[in-house]
């Protein structure tokens, strides 16, 4: 009954051109005209009344005109919208509205009904509003319904119209860097290598410095004798597993997570004998483009909460389960206790890859923690030690890759982010 009602008085609500302090100061008009001024001399309460009662009629007045004018400059832009897109990139959408430069009262807005993939805002682009959408999830849109503000300055009146654009975009999650990739094999140690070096573990002689080297592969020492900066790159980190099968487990915050996936197959790390599974999917698959469509579909199907991953273990081989990899989300949440159910079953542990990203916690000398930034990301980053200890006490090993340092998190990170 809620919600019928809703959808009845949604557009009423849309067209009204009153806002809710429009409502209280006309409500404060009629009162006062009705107590101070009805049948009395107080000309500083009338002009006042007046003046605000003026300003307001000039107000739903150009929000009433202005709406009109957007409305009939939109209507021809229904074009479908097509594409590939990625997250965390800006788009233009080729939608656009015509810009009102002589009205200095009126301010335009757009969203859009579904903001859990892309954020859109408007860029002023000559006579017109360019619409670009900043992508922040992955997935299939198939239809974009936007709501066009339009309202004056003062937050008196606001009139809101409904666009609907039939679109085709894929979303899918971005490319990690290469050095993030992490080793696939078994190793021991902490952090992760460069991935310029030989498999088998020795140095690559020592280089002059280049934009792009990360700082710490700088030999200081070297640099304080002869004044020239060197680098040197480690051994490398990747060495395929062709008889590796990979499960992608959908999630809350699981993008940096799918961004680590998809690098993973483009790579060819799994080898060329490929067994991949990702929340929604039917079956193993085997060849690389449906895997990666797989990891956008995943984003759909985050209600299954992991347990496709046990049906996906009962159908492979079961010499391939001596080798899992699992591609875990970054917040904990109802899919857990499926997981780690699913885990417990194998014959040996799988190796566990969780990608976060957000603001550092270093540990200082001082044993102090140091925030950054984003209070919202830094307090996922500060439950992450829990998700890191129910996961690992399965046997797992795990590895917690930062995204934006570039490294795998250490010991020494979980330390400090517990301490806060």
């Amino acid at each position: 009954m809620t919600s019928r009602l809703k959808q009845y008085w949604r557009p009423l609500a849309d067209l009204f051109p009153l806002t809710g302090i429009g409502l209280i100061l006309t409500a404060f008009s009629v009162c006062g005209w009705l107590v101070w001024v009805d049948g009395s001399h107080d000309f500083v309460v009338r002009s006042s009344i007046i003046a605000i009662v003026t300003v307001m009629c000039v107000c739903i007045l150009t929000t009433v005109i202005g709406t009109l004018f957007i409305r009939q400059s939109v209507r021809f832009e229904t074009q479908a919208l097509a594409g590939q897109w990625e997250t965390n990139q800006s788009h233009k959408t080729g939608f656009r509205a015509r810009r009102l430069p002589y009205w200095p009262l009126i301010q335009i807005d757009v969203s859009w009904s579904d903001l859990s993939q892309a954020q859109p805002r408007l860029v002023k682009d000559g006579r017109y509003w360019q619409e670009h959408a900043q992508t922040v999830g992955r997935g299939r849109m198939t239809q974009i319904v936007r709501r066009i503000t339009v309202k004056d300055i003062f937050g008196f009146s606001a009139m809101t119209l409904k666009h609907r654009q039939v679109a085709s975009i894929v979303i899918s999650p971005s490319k990690a860097i290469l050095s993030l990739v992490p080793e696939l094999r078994q190793a021991e140690g902490d952090g992760s290598s460069h991935p310029l070096g030989e498999p088998v573990g020795d140095y690559i002689e020592m280089r002059r410095y280049a934009p792009g080297d990360p700082q710490r592969f700088i030999l200081w020492k070297a640099f304080a004798r002869s004044r020239k900066l060197l680098v040197r790159t480690p051994e490398r980190a990747i060495a395929p597993r062709p008889n590796a099968a990979a499960f992608f487990v959908s999630g809350p915050n699981d993008e940096e997570t799918a961004s680590l996936a998809r690098t993973v197959l483009e790579q060819g790390l799994l080898g060329e004998d490929l067994i991949f599974g990702a929340t929604g999917t039917v079956g193993p698959i085997r060849q690389r483009a449906k895997a990666l469509d797989a990891i956008v579909e995943s984003a759909h199907h985050r209600h299954r909460d992991g347990r496709d991953l046990a049906q996906f273990l009962a159908t492979i081989d079961p010499a391939r389960r001596n080798h899992c990899v699992l591609f875990l989300p970054s917040q904990d949440g109802a899919w857990r206790d499926h997981v780690t159910a699913a885990i417990v079953q194998l014959p040996r542990p799988p190796l566990v890859l969780i990608a976060v990203d957000g603001p550092a916690v270093q540990a200082q000398s001082s044993k102090r923690t140091r925030l950054f930034d984003d209070v919202v990301a830094t307090e996922r980053l500060r439950r992450l030690p829990s998700l890191y200890d129910h996961v690992a006490n399965t046997g797992s090993r795990v590895q917690i890759i930062h995204k934006s340092e570039q490294r795998i998190m250490t010991g020494t990170d979980l330390t400090a982010l517990r301490s806060i």
